[in-house]
């Protein structure tokens, strides 16, 4: 049975789930008639609506990670981040910008921490945000100031981490 978008039957959650086009991208509504504006007028109203999302998205994120940071429901390390990240854990990924982070995957495919300059290895922390994203959550890029502690890298999780710890396969190892 195909049901449409605008049907009265269809409950609100399962039109969100099955028509996400249909809601609206930001709160308020740029007034006018788009089809009547230039691309760059458009742009013009369109700008100081979604920065003030964007911003309120990050405060509020870096809001969530601050009181969830000494809890299993966040963390700050970040290989256990991008072993989360893999398993669709992440529900939000804080990173700030440039930080990178070279790992090696040891013979079992396991990450370590590495030297920048070491020729395999691979940015973990850009890792974790493309996995965030891949599984449905989000990445904010901020700077070092906003971090809500003196990492570079914050993540809060879908589920408390003891949920999905013993599944690693990534982890952190001194060098």
């Amino acid at each position: 049975m195909l049901i449409h978008p605008n049907s009265k039957n269809l409950p609100q959650r399962a039109e969100r789930t099955l028509f996400p086009s249909t809601r609206p991208c930001v709160d308020e509504p740029i007034g006018g008639n788009p089809d009547e504006m230039s691309p760059d007028e458009l742009k013009q109203q369109a700008a100081p609506i979604v920065n003030a999302m964007l911003l309120k998205r990050r405060s509020t994120a870096i809001e969530k990670y601050a009181e969830k940071a000494h809890t299993d429901w966040a963390s700050d390390d970040p290989l256990e981040i991008c072993r989360a990240a893999a398993m669709g854990q992440v529900e939000t990924l804080l990173i700030v910008e440039g930080f990178t982070c070279p790992a090696t995957r040891d013979k079992d495919g396991r990450f370590e921490l590495a030297n920048e300059q070491s020729p395999e290895a691979t940015d973990v922390a850009n890792l974790a945000a493309i996995e965030t994203i891949r599984n449905g959550g989000v990445a904010i890029s901020i700077a070092s100031e906003e971090m809500p502690n003196e990492k570079q890298l914050a993540a809060t999780y879908r589920s408390p981490a003891s949920q999905f710890a013993g599944q690693s396969t990534i982890h952190n190892q001194s060098q």
